[in-house]
């Protein structure tokens, strides 16, 4: 994966080495950080539902008149 491709993470450690992330180049849109002890008492410290992408498609079948079965043509 590419630097700039970067869209989330999961960080454990203080906030010294926190802020070490936010001087990483390229845009870091999302960084969740828990202590180790967090963690240890907390196996649902990390939200991890916030590195999920989700992504959907739509067919617009108007442009065959309403009828999905002529975009099967050809």
């Amino acid at each position: 994966m590419s630097m700039s491709a970067r869209r989330a993470g999961c960080f454990v450690g203080d906030g010294s080495d926190e802020i070490s992330i936010a001087h990483l180049p390229d845009p870091l849109l999302l960084v969740q950080a828990a202590t180790t002890e967090e963690l240890a008492n907390d196996p649902e410290a990390y939200c991890l539902n916030w590195l999920l992408e989700e992504v959907s498609t739509s067919i617009n079948t108007a442009a065959a008149g309403g009828n999905a079965s002529l975009m099967a043509i050809g």
